[in-house]
């Protein structure tokens, strides 16, 4: 069990918008294919309260045996119907709240399956790598189709602060994030991992 004064690696934000049906497989991947003391798990449901209250139940066999698992229902007021921006600024949240040197976000649907996965994907940021993932093919937002998605990728958190997961709705914090991932704009090569 992890104390709360202990220094953690990474942060996971596993990312729900009534995606409870994953949350039981995710949680049985990370445990057991991760050592839990290496993380904090951030569960951030913004879809419903219903959906929050399913997870929380879900995760309850979890939460009862480790204290590195937090889940939160995330509400703003902002349009539920614009679900780029509610899981925007649900990442804004949950990266101003994470205590891990890395930050692991990924969506609820999406799965690493790799035994060890943060310490196989913590070498490659350690090599200096700003991102490790698995690259936007649909090319979303300004995104450049070799730039990993925030889906499912890995960042060094000090990297990522001042960089906006919005959805372009802060043209200087937008600007900001380009001047810092070039990539983003086609520029340099791409940083996605495939294993």
């Amino acid at each position: 069990m992890m104390t709360s004064n202990r220094v953690v690696k990474w942060t996971v934000l596993l990312l729900s918008n009534k995606e409870f049906s994953y949350i039981e497989n995710q949680l049985k991947i990370l445990y057991e294919f991760n050592n839990s003391e290496d993380f904090e798990l951030l569960i951030i449901e913004n879809g419903s309260k219903e959906s929050f209250l399913k997870i929380e139940k879900i995760s309850k066999t979890y939460i009862d045996k480790y204290s590195n698992l937090r889940v939160i229902f995330f509400e703003d007021d902002i349009n539920q119907s614009d679900l780029e921006v509610v899981r925007g600024d649900s990442i804004e949240f949950g990266k101003k709240i994470a205590k891990g040197s890395y930050v692991m976000v990924q969506d609820a649907g999406f799965f690493w399956l790799k035994n060890n996965y943060l310490g196989f994907i913590e070498e490659y940021l350690k090599k200096g790598f700003v991102a490790v993932g698995a690259s936007d093919l649909s090319k979303v937002g300004i995104g450049s189709k070799s730039f990993p998605a925030s889906y499912g990728c890995a960042y060094l958190k000090k990297e990522i602060l001042d960089v906006s997961f919005c959805a372009e709705k802060d043209s200087e914090v937008v600007a900001q994030s380009k001047r810092i991932f070039p990539e983003f704009l086609g520029y340099g090569g791409g940083y996605s991992l495939f294993f």
